[in-house]
């Protein structure tokens, strides 16, 4: 993998103009910088869906349009080596997202994150035709040897998604809780013997 290249690729998505098909039934759209006029629903949508699914994270804390706006200012658009994708129906209705991060340029490995289907019954079987079609991405376009994420190792649906697509678990990460002003956080500790929670970390190669 080279950092320029990986790092002008996820600019030009962020740009905006630029949609993928996914086999089946399902269009992926990268959230661009202008994704206030492009995509006015993104952050409301983004915000219900945190709520309805808590199981996305183990972090708690208040959600509100304004946090998640935040968040994809800071955390997405303006970080060079991230980038969020609204998964669609045929209809070009919102129905999940996507996000891919974490990239590794000693082992040319790029994380898979953010993976959540907000409306259930919508387009069955998307979510696995989508990550395969990011190990496709990551491997043509990023020239990636591997993808890798973590998962809850209680998250029994999402373990057997990745499974699916040919992930395996290759390490268990202890997770400290943090509490503060009300708000609850996990960090990675490896020098717990008995965690409350613990992430899955789970690879595939490419």
């Amino acid at each position: 993998m080279d950092e320029n290249k990986c790092k002008v690729f996820i600019r030009r998505l962020k740009q905006g103009g630029e949609c993928f098909s996914i086999p089946g039934d399902g269009i992926l759209i990268p959230i661009p910088y202008d994704y206030p006029s492009k995509m006015p629903e993104c952050a409301e949508l983004l915000s219900r869906w945190r709520v309805e699914n808590p199981g996305l994270s183990p972090a708690r804390f208040p959600v509100s349009n304004e946090r998640t706006e935040k968040w994809l200012r800071n955390s997405i658009l303006e970080n060079d080596y991230r980038v969020m994708f609204m998964i669609q129906n045929e209809h070009r209705e919102n129905i999940g997202h996507i996000g891919l991060s974490g990239m590794n340029f000693e082992t040319s490995t790029v994380r898979i994150d953010s993976v959540m289907k907000g409306v259930k019954k919508e387009c069955p079987g998307i979510m696995a035709r989508v990550i395969e079609f990011l190990k496709d991405l990551c491997r043509e376009q990023l020239e990636a040897q591997s993808v890798d994420l973590v998962v809850l190792d209680d998250n029994t649906r999402a373990i057997r998604l990745y499974e699916k697509c040919d992930f395996e678990v290759n390490s268990s990460i202890p997770l400290r809780k943090i509490e503060h002003d009300g708000e609850i956080n996990w960090v990675e500790d490896m020098s717990l013997d008995k965690p409350e929670k613990c992430f899955l970390h789970m690879e595939c190669r490419l």
